[in-house]
């Protein structure tokens, strides 16, 4: 049995399939996949070399950028890459060390009200089976230490129904979400000492084993549900950069 991507290259011909939606949910296309769905951002562009406290300009674009994925930010902006930069923020982050391949996507926020963000991959259930939740794996890497402020990544999932609109899902809504069991919260290590960090240093990062999420009815074949990472911020406090990293999801039967 295969699972696949919606994206916009040929429709595969695999009997059994869980595809990540399109941008067009009108006209999905497949590109297969193993059972256990991956993405370590590795493909995002490398970073050319920048000073501490700029970044350069990302070329985002939801579900197209990365097939499937999509980011939400409050009054970002733009989208950046670089290594543990400062930015004027809220901003999306391709994050990773300056020159290096290894990225990951993640959030920094300036202090203030509704400067929360997300990031979430939508699947959606072409097999004859019901999937019955799954078991989400990561890495939460940490790559600037902004506020004493405990920021941190929350991991939650939500039931998509049998329509999906790709042009109006917003990852950061505060309604329709359920989060995942605690021990999936990433919590900023880092809230004192320097200001840019190396997140892949064991020191600012930390990696997550598969969880399981039980969804609250099964999804039917047809329909879509959506797994994200929320970053939320709060009034008082300036965000530290916070960013998820080797994700591995597997479908539960």
């Amino acid at each position: 049995m295969a699972f696949a991507l919606c994206a916009g290259g040929a429709v595969s011909t695999l009997p059994a399939q869980v595809s990540i939606i399109s941008g067009k949910a009108s006209s999905p296309a497949e590109i297969s996949v193993s059972e256990v769905y991956a993405q370590n951002f590795d493909s995002l562009p490398t970073a050319a070399a920048t000073k501490p406290d700029k970044a350069g300009a990302l070329d985002w674009k939801n579900n197209e950028t990365l097939p499937g994925w999509f980011r939400d930010v409050a009054s970002s902006k733009g989208d950046f890459s670089g290594s543990g930069a400062y930015v004027d923020a809220p901003v999306f982050f391709n994050y990773g060390m300056d020159g290096q391949g290894n990225r990951s996507v993640g959030f920094r926020s300036t202090q203030g009200l509704y400067r929360d963000a997300a990031v979430a991959v939508v699947f959606q259930n072409k097999t004859e089976t019901p999937i019955k939740g799954v078991k989400v794996a990561y890495t939460g890497r940490q790559w600037r230490r902004q506020s004493e402020a405990a920021s941190t990544l929350v991991v939650g999932w939500r039931w998509l129904g049998f329509t999906f609109d790709a042009g109006t899902f917003a990852p950061r809504a505060k309604q329709f979400w359920t989060d995942a069991p605690d021990s999936l919260i990433f919590t900023a290590p880092r809230t004192s000492g320097a200001n840019v960090h190396n997140g892949t240093a064991p020191q600012c990062m930390r990696e997550f084993a598969p969880v399981e999420i039980v969804f609250d009815r099964p999804v039917p074949r047809g329909a879509s549900f959506a797994i994200r990472w929320y970053y939320p911020t709060h009034a008082k406090s300036t965000g530290n950069a916070l960013a998820v990293d080797d994700v591995k999801i597997e479908f539960i039967r």
